[in-house]
């Protein structure tokens, strides 16, 4: 059962991140990558777009 739970969460965090990077590129041109930065930011303030690739993974 956790299995389950598990997997539908994975898969509805992939969808949702893959919708926001496609609006956002849509609407604003932003990349996929200055999306994460800014949700990384959330946690890591400042320090999420001076981190390079290491903050996007």
């Amino acid at each position: 059962m956790w299995k389950s739970i598990i997997h539908a969460g994975l898969i509805a965090g992939m969808l949702d991140i893959t919708a926001a990077t496609f609006q956002a590129y849509l609407m604003r041109g932003t990349t996929p990558g200055q999306i994460l930065q800014f949700i990384a930011s959330g946690v890591f303030g400042s320090l999420a777009y001076e981190g390079g690739m290491a903050m996007i993974v």
